[in-house]
C-alpha cells in the first residue's frame, strides 16, 4: 500500500522525520562499530566547515539528491 501526500513538503517532512541525527563523536563510535557515515551537506558547506576524515570512508551523497 502506498501514501499519498498533500504535497512534496509533506513528503519530505515524513521522510525526515524517520532520520536519526547525531552528534559527531556519537557518530565516530558508531563509524567505529561499522556504520557508514554519509554526508548530506552540500558542497560549499563542505568547503566550509571542512570534511570528515578520509579514513572514515565516508559517503558523500548531498542531501537534494539523497532525497529524489
Amino acid at each position: 500500500m502506498s501514501t499519498t501526500y498533500a504535497g512534496i513538503d509533506a513528503l519530505l517532512d515524513d521522510a525526515r522525520s524517520r532520520l536519526d541525527r547525531i552528534a559527531a563523536a556519537r557518530a565516530f563510535e558508531e563509524v567505529r562499530d561499522g556504520a557508514i557515515l554519509v554526508d548530506i551537506r552540500p558542497a560549499g558547506q563542505r568547503a566550509a566547515e571542512g570534511h570528515a576524515h578520509g579514513a572514515l570512508g565516508t559517503l558523500v551523497i548531498e542531501r537534494n539528491v539523497l532525497e529524489w
